[in-house]
């Protein structure tokens, strides 16, 4: 599977990616879905926005 690149300094920025990316694919649960390779994308630029949210807030994952 190819590396995922995630884009956004900002949560706002990530975020907008996040929603890019949705508009691209289309409804995941469309006839035929999305593939493996669109799932993590998504997911990767999703988990970059929560942990760019999470660090803005304080918010430690680890803990």
């Amino acid at each position: 599977m190819a590396e995922t690149t995630v884009v956004g300094e900002t949560p706002e920025e990530a975020h907008a990616e996040v929603l890019r990316i949705q508009d691209e694919y289309g409804p995941p649960t469309q006839e035929g879905g999305w593939t493996e390779e669109q799932h993590a994308h998504w997911d990767a630029q999703w988990r970059h926005w929560r942990a760019l949210v999470m660090a803005k807030h304080g918010y430690d994952e680890a803990a």
